[in-house]
């Protein structure tokens, strides 16, 4: 065999050997690059749900016919209810995806939450409704609870029709609408919020 042919098909397979080990070290280095990526968006992972229509709404990449929005910021966004029960009906929802009213605890935190979504929600109201009956303020409580994100009511009355009426009256043991004003009494002070308990006092 030429000696010439050997060194060729030498420097060749060294190149292929060469390439090879490039291909899977960049390979690793987009993996690395992935993971560090993801790391480094705990608001689509962490705080988020990605089958939440709320969620995609925050983020912005909602699909279909999406509610006009009232208000943005860091921790809270309100909009139009699309299917509204009311004159004026809004929802007020936290940016992090918190499922329901059996996630919150009785904490500064949520108080304090739940104390800046009443606000808002009253703002509101006075704001684009201020000739109505009056207002109603509250959430539902699971399994009434018709998306599982946690969103304030805001309802300038009168309502649309005697069942939307039905929809957001309590119904004690057995669920309904919680008032946000009874829930802050309930986030004000102890360690978690046992609605069978709440109920029962009422």
């Amino acid at each position: 065999m030429d000696v010439q042919f050997v060194i060729i098909r030498y420097d060749m397979s060294r190149k292929l050997i060469l390439m090879w080990r490039l291909f899977w070290e960049s390979k690793r280095q987009t993996r690395l690059l992935l993971l560090l990526s993801d790391m480094a968006r705990p608001s689509e992972t962490a705080f988020a749900n990605p089958e939440c229509p709320f969620c995609h709404l925050v983020r912005g990449d909602s699909t279909g016919r999406t509610p006009a929005i009232l208000f943005r910021d860091d921790l809270l966004m309100a909009f139009q209810d699309r299917n509204p029960a009311a004159y004026r009906h809004y929802l007020v929802v936290p940016v992090d995806h918190i499922r329901d009213l059996n996630e919150l605890r009785r904490d500064e935190q949520h108080y304090v939450l739940v104390k800046r979504m009443l606000e808002l929600g009253e703002s509101l109201l006075q704001r684009d409704a201020p000739d109505a009956e009056r207002y109603r303020f509250g959430f539902h409580k699971p399994p009434f609870n018709s998306v599982s994100h946690l969103h304030l009511h805001c309802l300038a009355l009168p309502y649309n029709s005697w069942w939307r009426r039905m929809k957001y009256s309590s119904l004690g043991l057995w669920g309904g609408f919680v008032s946000a004003d009874n829930l802050l009494q309930k986030c004000s002070t102890g360690e978690a919020i046992k609605w069978q308990e709440y109920e029962q006092s009422k």
